[in-house]
């Protein structure tokens, strides 16, 4: 794609199987204190924890029905749908968003709402010493500043060293400037970071006040980064000046010499209106999730299903409603209607003399084409079929039946009808089709069409 850069996702998903190397962040206050160099233990193990159970008295938007949240997938991001974002995903779903990776495929000109979660440089996947180079190209930075102009809705997390650093041109472009290190809170509550109205560290916002939810009283977070905002931008995550910002050359390893950056006016959340769009910087992405945690035998939760995290949900329900706040939603179609929107464009693309662009949108890499003398396997071969229609053609579909096979896989059965001109005289040649439409990641593909004769 034009935006994001071309990273591929087979890079992506060699880098995402990299042992995690962070330490329990629950155990993060011990380190903090510590003057001599401490080696990172590299057994900890984060595991997204899906088996939460969450019961909203009131959805924000009817099933499937909100907005479509992408999340990015081409930075060698920490954190994506199918992994450690799958409980965020989880969560907003149940809110009636529709959550989907945002993949090299994906336009950016079409996203609503982007999230990026803990991007990070090729050369700095495995490791995490500086220097810390950025994620971003200055054609990327330039192109997400302009969509964000133009309408569109940022929810931007950068954890601790190495991610602050990576997304630092990023969120420099909208006048944050992260300290790319391992924020030190000194009033800890259970060896994690609270903001609550209480410690005045929650400041007033539509997001805490239960103007767009539930009011927030307390909010969790788990170590992180720390930024400081532009002036027109509202915080709501403070830290005090007691609090501080360590900054070691290689991640995780702080001695007596560590830089140490007191974090007077530093934040680790705020909002920014942004031209006809809006931005959500956080420094800290544990609290946007769920995780289970493995260290020396015992068992952690870290995230919003942490026992002391009990505002986290709905602090995350109200940061997305921020996010959409203002934004078109429709109620969801059911799945035969969708399915005769598709005959519908399928229909439209043909009459437009587009032939070959009925198989570029409408089937599948893995699609198969059966007939009684034809046999088409694999989307590039499909496009050669189509594209040898000629002339002026009409093409006219029926449905007679569609049902359902298995969860977003249907089954359609009908008539295909298409009108020529041979020799000055109409002609017409019908058939009788199966097609097995699957609903991917970049909707309705069909996988499988059979047709024959009538």
């Amino acid at each position: 794609m034009s935006v994001i850069k071309k990273t591929t996702l087979q890079a992506c998903e060699r880098y995402r199987n990299i042992i995690n190397i962070i330490l329990v962040k629950f155990f993060i206050f011990f380190l903090l204190i510590s003057s001599s160099v401490i080696k990172v233990d590299l057994s900890a193990q984060q595991i997204p924890d899906t088996t939460f159970a969450l019961n909203f008295s009131e959805m924000r938007f009817a099933k499937e029905s909100g907005p479509i949240i992408h999340i990015d997938e081409t930075h060698n991001n920490f954190h994506i749908l199918s992994m450690r974002f799958a409980p965020f995903a989880k969560l907003a779903r149940l809110d009636g968003y529709r959550p989907k990776e945002f993949t090299t495929k994906t336009q950016l000109e079409n996203v609503v709402i982007l999230v990026i979660a803990n991007p990070i440089h090729v050369d700095n996947v495995g490791n995490w010493k500086r220097p810390i180079h950025f994620a971003f190209s200055e054609e990327e930075v330039k192109e997400i500043k302009k969509w964000v102009h133009e309408g569109g809705r940022l929810l931007l997390i950068a954890d601790h060293m190495p991610f602050s650093g990576a997304a630092q041109n990023l969120a420099q472009e909208f006048g944050f400037d992260f300290c790319d290190g391992f924020t030190n809170v000194a009033n800890q509550v259970n060896g994690n970071d609270v903001f609550s109205i209480e410690n005045g560290k929650l400041l007033h916002h539509d997001i805490v006040n239960g103007t767009l939810g539930h009011p927030i009283k307390h909010l969790t977070t788990f170590t992180g980064s720390a930024f400081a905002k532009p002036e027109n931008a509202e915080g709501i995550l403070a830290f005090e000046a007691v609090d501080t910002c360590l900054q070691p050359d290689i991640a995780w390893r702080f001695d007596s010499t560590t830089t140490k950056v007191a974090l007077y006016e530093f934040y680790q959340g705020a909002t920014l209106k942004f031209g006809q769009g809006r931005i959500a910087v956080f420094g800290e992405a544990a609290m946007f999730t769920a995780q289970s945690v493995k260290q020396r035998g015992k068992e952690f939760k870290v995230g919003f299903n942490a026992p002391h995290a009990h505002d986290n949900v709905n602090f995350i329900r109200n940061v997305l409603a921020w996010l959409s706040e203002g934004l078109p939603h429709t109620v969801q179609k059911k799945a035969e209607e969708q399915l005769l929107d598709m005959n519908r464009a399928m229909e439209e693309v043909f009459n437009a003399g587009q032939y070959s662009e009925v198989a570029e949108k409408f089937y599948a890499e893995e699609a198969r084409m059966v007939g009684a003398k034809t046999e088409v396997i694999g989307l590039e071969n499909i496009i050669q079929y189509w594209s040898k229609f000629q002339g002026e053609l009409s093409w006219e579909i029926e449905s007679i039946e569609i049902s359902k096979l298995a969860e977003n896989v249907y089954l359609q059965r009908g008539i295909s009808t298409i009108q020529y001109v041979e020799k000055g005289v109409p002609q017409e040649s019908k058939s009788i089709f199966s097609l097995i439409w699957k609903n991917t990641e970049y909707g309705w593909k069909i996988v499988l069409d059979h047709f024959s004769p009538r």
